[in-house]
């Protein structure tokens, strides 16, 4: 068996909180601006653990439709209380013009992100480099 690394608790708890409002893989893979494979290879996996259910859509046998169980659903709360902990303490150090002034930011950031394109930022060089899509 392959050694698999750990995941971010963040993209998979963003992939949980995202499920209900973007029920089929695609729609997720863009909400959660992951690619596709990735979304699907994180689905199954949250299928065996049975925090999803992923079945075909009714409306389009062609679609999955993917649905939180209530194993799902608890997770997801811990993983946001745990984030909420991780990264409540610094943004408290904000003032509410700078809460703003970083969501504006980093929705503007993520905006220019290609779906499907992973972004990794460089401290020692200032900008932001396009890697490969991860599969």
């Amino acid at each position: 068996m392959r050694n698999r690394k750990p995941r971010p608790l963040s993209s998979v708890v963003d992939q949980l909180a995202e499920v209900d409002e973007h029920p089929h893989p695609a729609e997720l893979a863009g909400a959660c601006l992951m690619p596709k494979p990735t979304v699907t290879l994180y689905a199954k996996r949250l299928e065996a653990a049975g925090y999803l259910k992923r079945e075909l859509d009714r409306a389009d046998l062609r679609r999955h439709r993917l649905t939180l169980t209530a194993d799902g659903r608890k997770a997801m709360t811990r993983g946001m209380a745990m984030l909420a902990t991780a990264f409540g303490e610094p943004l408290d150090r904000l003032n509410a013009a700078e809460r703003q002034a970083l969501h504006r930011l980093l929705e503007r950031l993520a905006s220019t992100i290609p779906n499907g394109t992973m972004v990794s930022l460089h401290a020692n060089a200032g900008t932001a480099r396009k890697k490969m899509p991860v599969t």
